[in-house]
């Protein structure tokens, strides 16, 4: 969104955050080890991010591209690095719970509600050690470097993914 020659970013999509869609790919990531590695500075190929000239042309810029950095350090260690969002949200899930427990029209059982917060959890700890790695040069930042050395990242195959299709299937048959 652009008013006065100022450009704001409007975030949208935020249930496509966590890898069910990236840049130029059509179907989700099923493989949690690409999801928790994901590169942070290459999300696509150069042909798809040229055709994404925000991200490609401030990255382009040495002071751009450290505060990008930066604020993914920030994130780690006053977020995941703390303990903060453990207690976020395993405090959000006990307020939510009463009444996820009690949703007639719920498209998942409670305990498979509980099942996502776990995963969900799991989830973002070993994202956040990855991004740490990256930022520390222990695992490659790029998509090329993690084609180079495909067995330096962080173990995620305890991490069990679910079709979403599933869910989809059972909204479907509740409109119904």
């Amino acid at each position: 969104y652009e008013e006065g020659g100022i450009l704001s970013i409007l975030p949208w999509d935020y249930n496509l955050a966590f890898g069910t869609y990236a840049l130029g790919m059509t179907d989700p990531i099923k493989d949690p080890n690409i999801l928790i590695n994901y590169p942070i500075n290459t999300p696509a190929e150069g042909e798809i991010m040229m055709n994404r000239p925000l991200y490609h042309n401030v990255m382009k810029n040495n002071g751009h591209f450290a505060k990008y950095h930066a604020y993914f350090d920030e994130l780690l260690s006053g977020y995941f690095e703390s303990g903060r969002f453990e207690i976020t949200l395993r405090q959000t899930e006990k307020m939510i719970s009463p009444y996820v427990q009690k949703d007639a029209t719920a498209f998942c059982s409670f305990e498979d509600h509980q099942l996502a917060v776990d995963t969900l959890e799991q989830i973002c700890l070993l994202r956040a050690q990855s991004i740490r790695s990256q930022l520390d040069w222990e695992i490659p930042a790029t998509i090329r470097g993690q084609q180079e050395n495909p067995d330096a990242k962080v173990d995620a195959s305890e991490v069990k993914l679910t079709d979403l299709g599933d869910f989809k299937d059972l909204e479907e048959s509740k409109e119904r």
